[in-house]
């Protein structure tokens, strides 16, 4: 966790974590994220980092929101812009009450994600992304759309997809992250 908070603080790579959402690479893969979300839903968002995608979507009109990440900068962070946050491990705390799920570019990063996926309750909306390239803080990639579906498609019926080229992104250079969004079927 350690190193996730100097990242956080030091403002990630390029210094992505301190800018506003319109500045970074990640801004049309969330609002492709959002258009799969209802403005009156209860998001709840898994690995909500320092707060900027929370940000767009207040910025849209959602009420109902909250963020959980294990990295405690990260929350200092996205408590800047108003919303509830907690810092805690998405593995085992209390979630709440929710209508859709939000992991975006989480899932890579927890060796036991299979796990958060099976405590999302059966019906739920599920918004996900992953990418293909390769961090330090990466457990795992995918190579394609397919491989995505291999690994998360037992538990979540996927409807809808799309991947997006990413640049300015010091590790890889360019990359692709696959977004997904469906319902949770076990």
């Amino acid at each position: 966790m350690q190193e996730y908070n100097a990242i956080y603080k030091a403002g990630g790579y390029d210094g992505i974590y301190h800018r506003h959402y319109r500045d970074t690479p990640y801004y049309p893969m969330w609002q492709r994220a959002a258009l799969y979300l209802n403005k009156d839903s209860r998001i709840l968002d898994l690995g909500c980092g320092p707060g900027q995608f929370a940000h767009m979507l207040f910025d849209m009109g959602v009420k109902h929101y909250r963020g959980i990440d294990f990295s405690s900068e990260a929350i200092r962070l996205a408590r800047k812009t108003g919303g509830d946050f907690a810092c805690e491990d998405i593995l085992t705390c209390d979630w709440g009450d929710y209508d859709v799920v939000v992991c975006l570019e989480t899932l890579e990063h927890i060796e036991n994600d299979l796990g958060v996926i099976k405590r999302i309750g059966k019906g739920r909306r599920v918004v996900f992304s992953v990418p293909d390239y390769d961090s330090p803080t990466h457990v795992r990639t995918f190579r394609d759309m397919a491989a995505v579906k291999r690994r998360y498609g037992k538990m979540v019926n996927i409807t809808r997809s799309s991947e997006f080229e990413i640049e300015n992104n010091k590790i890889a250079k360019k990359g692709h992250i696959f977004i997904c969004a469906g319902t949770k079927i076990i």
